[in-house]
């Protein structure tokens, strides 16, 4: 049986995503117009786990949510 992630597991791991993911948006717009409403959606869904900083980066990078 499977159990879930400790929580401050799944905000480590909900934070490096986002960082990751915003830099490699920054590297090329093509995938920014690509991906960027997904990937708005998908972070906006995390918010929850996000820092207020990690949050307001998405918000800037990506649009509100």
């Amino acid at each position: 049986m499977l159990s879930a992630p400790p929580p401050a597991l799944l905000r480590d791991f909900a934070e490096l995503t986002v960082a990751n993911e915003l830099d490699v948006l920054r590297a090329d717009a093509g995938l920014r117009e690509r991906h960027g409403a997904e990937l708005r959606a998908l972070f906006g869904s995390w918010r929850h786990l996000l820092s207020e900083p990690a949050a307001r980066a998405v918000a800037r990078e990506l649009g509100p949510g």
